[in-house]
């Protein structure tokens, strides 16, 4: 940057910019404080026009109203002043004589008789028009009066007949019954618009004596509205509801003559462009605006004519039976041209100080830069070779300094030209000898270009058998990943049969029987459950993506199932385990309680393997919150007081597949992965976990984790315990399953229960069947005849919308893919159950949709055998408590359908009906899997999942296996019935 920019630039900015500033927020201020009073202006002018023009018409409302008060007591008096002429004709006089806005008052009666008295002045003595005609009369007939009943001067007679009966204000009134006020016209007796107020006259038996009637002139409005203008720009105009001009500010008239007939003029098609422009605003938004809010105006700001606009709109409101509109326009630029000329002022003052500080500028920057240049031309020689005789001298003391420093440095640099100088010398003897050295470097680095293209060729040789370890780790990992899938899917199958036998022996424990031993295996068993999955999915935690499923739990009974699978695991007679929660501890939290568990049996296991005697202490705090909605930081610490662990080993516990030494110096069996596994699990529940141990003196492990609050309401369902037993009542459920084995297995199932069973085959049946009676749940299969169990769904829910309490819908299926649950849950199904069912899923299925407990994961068909032992184990149960045996007919009945069941399938499949042949597979793999005939299960689902003719050739043969390995299974474990041999 240059010395001259660096001096000006910020000078002149200092000068400028606050001016700017200041101009820029004094015309916003000018231009706001505008807006707020034009809206202000604006709307008061409507207001006080809206007065003028209730004023206006009030008075010939109330000279009627006055007339005929429409009182009961008054009708004899009104009759006889309505039927008579020459009376009725001094009462016109005097009402028109007082009045001010109403210069022409008339009566028709019912018989064609007419009285008008038209006051074309102000004044009180000022001739009137009085017009007569009799009953029966053939014309109209007008006279100049200036007292009642003066005959003197009679007008031209119009010869065209009058029936005051035709005319529309005496129709409207007719009809109304009340005082109305008619549209808005031209009058050839006032030579103006004028709206007409007329009032019914009514005898004292109700019937119609004539109508009373008063014309209002509405040019008195639009010079009113010329003396509150705004400005000289501004218009005022009142439209009615057809947009057509009543009165207006401007000059121009409401009404023009066409071929001799007077017509109104429209607002939109106004000589004015401000009229026009207000006009359609009106039309677009500003009458919807008023009458949404008819207490207050509405004001806009529109562009008209490249100008910015304000108008306003209000509604007449003091007259009813008027529908009048109001509109106010005034350019915006009657308001701001006196800002707009002072901010032009400002702009050019702002400019002077401008050129004032670029030329202070100019002038501080040439006594400045004169020094300076003086130096510069000196470094110019220096640069050039040429080296200055003297250096200059400069009357600034900063200019001197700097004068002075380069004198130094010309003397160095002719000492440095010097030394160069001989130093040249030097080279040129040198460059004798160059030649010689070049030929010999050059040998070198061909030697040294030879090794390194070997090094490239070994370094490229590495890269691509790097490439191939890389793509061997990734296949190996993916062959660890399948491995640890099905190893877990093996181990999780038997280990959901004994979680289920739990259930089942709980509920049916007679009272006073001890639950010790059943409850110790439920809570060994989840936790066995929740270990292999954190074992076999390792590599899973490893990687971070483990995602912790939230739920509410007791945390008392979350840490007694740890201590109790602790103690059966490691029974421990000499070591006390005690349990302190401080009181801070909510009783309910809301987090992973699997993983907290798992964690704390961990801990427990570690710290009794490490204690022979004494005591493991589990100690439970809470940090205070600052808000009520924020997360609980809770602290875990598992004391115990065994032979403590040295540092040497606390360093390398927490790695995995590493142990520490027993207190009896012996290495301990296990896997080495507890504490890896555990400092995995509080990390993915956002905590931390430390160890603290000396040799001699015992352990602490202690961890933190992040945990919610759950409300009250929540928290109060949890903190009592029910029994699962007793916990779901009698239900009306209804089976929905078209394979006839699956419909009677089910519905046995369900009768064991104590439940009411009422079972059908398809869709359509189940949803008449629900329309007729109430259901408390219904077992939906997904694919059904005619109407499949998705649609199914959407209509039993869809009809219990309006009438209430609609059923619990569970899917019942043979897939377990999350696309079908997801599938479900958009249908408003409330549980999902995976075939085969057993007795114990069936019940948690009923309890998770109808009680609103967890439903828990299905267990998976198992793989690899022809039958699942673990469904036929609790089929032969289900027998063996049903009152009369059933599983025998079952599969008897199964095993005699199963090969024409088979062959339909083989001849859908080649007549080429691939989605009969589709479902037919589908409906067969429920059956299988429902008597526990795995292999057909996972044979009929290839075929409904990847369809190809290998697949339905592979259901014939796997269908013979299962024939047999289900016979021999039956003559095992089934007893023969009598009648039969064997």
């Amino acid at each position: 940057m240059r010395l001259r920019t660096l001096l000006i630039v910020p000078f002149v900015l200092l000068v400028v910019v606050p001016a700017v500033i200041i101009a820029a927020l004094s015309l916003y201020t000018g231009l706001h404080a505008v807006d707020v009073l034009s809206r202000q202006l604006i709307g008061d002018i409507s207001a006080r026009v809206e007065q003028a023009v209730v004023h206006q018409l009030e008075e010939a409302a109330v000279t009627l109203v006055v007339t005929f008060p429409n009182v009961d007591d008054n009708h004899n008096a009104s009759n006889e002043l309505f039927g008579s002429t020459e009376r009725l004709e001094r009462k016109l006089f005097e009402l028109t004589a007082a009045a001010r806005t109403t210069t022409y008052l008339c009566f028709g009666r019912e018989d064609g008789a007419y009285v008008g008295v038209h006051r074309a002045g102000l004044a009180a003595n000022s001739a009137a028009t009085v017009r007569l005609q009799q009953v029966g009369g053939d014309a109209l007939k007008s006279y100049l009066a200036r007292t009642p009943g003066d005959r003197s001067q009679p007008l031209e007679t119009n010869n065209k007949i009058f029936d005051v009966r035709n005319r529309p204000w005496y129709q409207i009134a007719k009809t109304a019954r009340h005082l109305t006020w008619t549209p808005v016209y031209w009058s050839i007796a006032s030579s103006a618009l004028v709206t007409t107020a007329a009032q019914p006259v009514m005898t004292a038996s109700g019937t119609l004596l004539g109508v009373f009637s008063a014309n209002v002139e509405l040019s008195e409005l639009s010079a009113f509205m010329r003396t509150v203008a705004v400005s000289a720009n501004s218009v005022v105009f009142i439209l009615d509801r057809d947009g057509l001009l009543v009165a207006s500010s401007t000059a121009e008239s409401p009404f023009r003559t066409e071929g001799g007939v007077q017509k109104r003029v429209a607002a939109r098609d106004s000589e004015s462009a401000l009229v026009r422009a207000g006009a359609q605003w009106w039309r677009a938004a500003g009458r919807s605006a008023d009458r949404a809010d008819k207490g207050a105006p509405s004001i806009a700001v529109i562009n008209t004519t490249g100008e910015q606009v304000d108008v306003a709109s209000r509604r007449v409101t003091g007259v009813d039976g008027i529908d009048w509109d109001i509109v106010v326009a005034v350019p915006r630029s009657d308001f701001t041209a006196s800002i707009m000329k002072s901010a032009t002022s400002v702009l050019f003052v702002i400019l002077a100080a401008l050129a004032a500080a670029l030329a202070l500028g100019l002038y501080v920057l040439r006594r400045v830069t004169r020094d300076v240049d003086q130096v510069v031309v000196a470094t110019k020689q220096i640069s050039a070779d040429g080296l200055p005789l003297l250096m200059p001298v400069t009357s600034l003391a900063e200019t001197a300094v700097l004068s002075n420093a380069f004198g130094e440095m010309v003397a160095r640099y002719t000492q440095s030209l010097e030394t160069i100088r001989a130093k040249n010398d030097q080279v040129a003897l040198l460059n004798v000898t160059l030649e010689e050295r070049v030929e010999r470097r050059t040998t070198q680095l061909g030697a040294q270009n030879h090794t390194l293209t070997e090094e490239i060729l070994r370094r490229k040789r590495l890269e691509r058998e790097l490439r191939q370890t890389s793509q061997a780790a990734q296949k190996a990992a993916q062959d660890k990943a399948r491995f640890l899938a099905i190893l877990s899917h093996e181990l999780r199958t038997p280990l959901q049969a004994v979680i289920g036998a739990s259930h089942l022996l709980s509920a049916r424990r007679r009272p006073g029987e001890p639950a010790y031993e059943i409850e110790t295996m439920d809570a060994a068993s989840k936790s066995l459950l929740t270990l292999i999955d954190g074992v076999l999915s390792y590599s899973r935690l490893e990687s971070g993506m483990v995602t912790p499923t939230l739920h509410s739990f007791v945390l008392a009974e979350c840490i007694e199932e740890a201590i109790q699978v602790a103690r059966a695991a490691l029974p421990r007679a000499e070591v006390a385990l005690v349990v302190d929660v401080d009181s801070s501890v909510p009783r309910v939290i809301h987090t992973d309680q699997g993983m907290l568990r798992q964690v704390v049996i961990n801990l427990l296991g570690n710290a009794l393997k490490f204690t022979t005697s004494g005591e493991v202490r589990i100690t439970v705090s809470a940090d205070p919150v600052g808000r009520a909605d924020d997360p609980l930081r809770l602290r875990f610490a598992v004391v115990d007081t065994g032979s403590g662990i040295d540092l040497d080993t606390q360093q390398r516990l927490f790695q995995p597949f590493q142990q520490g030494d027993a207190e009896d110096g012996k290495p301990q069996v296990g896997s080495g992965l507890g504490l890896a596994i555990c400092a995995m699990l509080v990390r993915a529940l956002d905590g931390e976990i430390d160890m603290a141990s000396e040799l001699g003196k015992g352990t602490r492990m202690s961890f933190s984790i992040l945990a919610q609050v759950p409300p009250t309401a929540a928290a109060a369902q949890l903190s009592t315990p029910i029994d699962a037993a007793t916990r779901l009542r009698s239900l009306r459920v209804l089976v929905v399953e078209d394979n006839d084995v699956n419909r009677e297995l089910l519905s046995i199932m369900l009768e064991q229960f104590g439940h009411r069973v009422d079972a059908v085959a398809d869709g359509e049946t189940a949803i008449s069947r629900c329309a007729e009676q109430p259901f408390d749940a219904v077992l939906m299969d997904l694919n059904l005849p005619r109407i499949g169990g998705i649609e199914a769904t959407r209509r039993i829910l869809l009809d219990h919308a309006e009438r209430g309490h609609p059923p619990a819908i569970i899917a019942l299926t043979a897939s377990v893919s999350d696309a079908d649950r997801e599938l479900c849950a958009a249908a408003g199904m409330r549980g999902f159950l995976t075939k085969p069912a057993t007795v114990f899923s069936l019940d948690l299925a009923l309890r998770g949709a109808v009680g609103d407990a967890p439903l828990p994961e299905p267990a998976a068909v198992v793989t690899g055998e022809v039958l699942d032992e673990v469904t036929l184990k609790s089929l032969a149960d289900l027998d063996q408590r049903a009152a009369a045996p059933f599983l025998r007919k079952l599969m008897e009945r199964f095993i005699e359908g199963l090969p024409t069941q088979v062959a339909q399938i083989k001849i859908q499949w080649d007549a080429g009906q691939t989605k009969a042949a589709l479902y037919s597979a589908h409906s067969l793999a429920g059956a299988a899997s429902t008597v526990g005939a795995s292999a057909l299960a996972r044979a009929t689902r290839r075929v409904s999942e990847s369809p190809s003719s290998e697949a339905v050739d592979a259901v014939e043969a796997v269908s013979q296996a299962t024939v047999v390995a289900l016979t021999s299974w039956m003559s095992g474990n089934l007893p023969v019935e009598a009648g039969k041999s064997t």
